[in-house]
């Protein structure tokens, strides 16, 4: 199995070890990741120029992406440029550029089953909502057979919100609780999988970017003695929360919270803080 060359969250890394991040991180490598996993290696000129725009990413994003059309042009197959480039693309605002860069992978050699997801979140980014299921419809082909109960559980976890996109949220949590009535998981991974089931139970019909969606939230203040009572009571109530920050001033805790679970946050007690 090779390596994922320049993904953009972690240089380097292999498709059968994911390394634990946060949530919503975790998601978004995930939609990626697999994009990597070819028996056939890419272009080592490809590869090198892919590596480099990774390291621009941030700095100077119009010559990462510069970089990327060349490794495209040189290996027309690297999985790896296409998704880093989708990735920039969207994240510069610019969707519709992204939509046909992801046409462009899906007809690539060897395109992964999975990679319908890629098509299906540019889809969902310029409003195409019913185009959209129609690819994650593909995705779900990958789960007819048996081969994805051996996937790390990381990997697994897409299969519910997938269901959840294409059919409907009920059948979205018999998947995920299906996969823990079937396996034995650690503590953090029991806490992932919740978490995925609280945004399954919230969801709102925005398809995998809601899922991704870290920037439409609401901060709410307490005082940091409430700290570990107003978590356990967060997470009681089926409540994810994105961050939170610490201001040493006014021994005050900000939490940032999906604005989807404002309801379930203001039955708690719990007030927007005052800037």
């Amino acid at each position: 199995m090779s390596k994922a060359h320049g993904v953009h969250f972690s240089r380097f890394v292999r498709c059968n070890n994911y390394i634990q991040l946060r949530y919503y991180i975790i998601l978004s490598f995930l939609l990626f990741a697999f994009a990597s996993c070819s028996s056939q290696e890419p272009d080592s000129r490809a590869v090198e120029l892919n590596d480099i725009a990774v390291e621009k990413f941030f700095m100077n994003p119009d010559s990462a992406l510069i970089l990327l059309n060349q490794a495209i042009e040189i290996d027309p197959n690297f999985a790896t440029a296409y998704s880093n480039k989708i990735t920039k693309l969207n994240e510069l605002g610019l969707n519709e550029q992204a939509l046909i860069t992801a046409l462009e992978f899906s007809k690539t050699k060897n395109f992964p089953i999975k990679g319908n997801v890629v098509v299906g979140m540019a889809y969902e980014r310029v409003g195409k909502f019913e185009e959209a299921k129609q690819y994650h419809s593909k995705a779900l082909k990958y789960y007819e057979g048996d081969e994805w109960r051996t996937d790390p559980i990381l990997s697994q976890l897409d299969y519910g919100i997938l269901t959840t996109i294409t059919r409907d949220k009920e059948i979205g949590m018999k998947v995920y609780m299906r996969i823990l009535g079937e396996a034995k998981f650690s503590e953090e991974e029991q806490k992932l999988i919740t978490m995925f089931m609280n945004e399954i139970r919230s969801y709102k019909g925005g398809g995998f970017i809601e899922f991704l969606d870290t920037k439409n939230t609401i901060e709410y203040c307490i005082n940091d003695e409430d700290e570990e009572t107003i978590e356990a009571e967060l997470s009681n109530s089926g409540t994810n929360y994105v961050g939170k920050s610490t201001n040493s001033n006014n021994n005050e805790i900000r939490f940032q919270i999906k604005e989807k679970f404002k309801l379930q946050v203001e039955e708690l007690g719990l007030q927007e803080c005052n800037y």
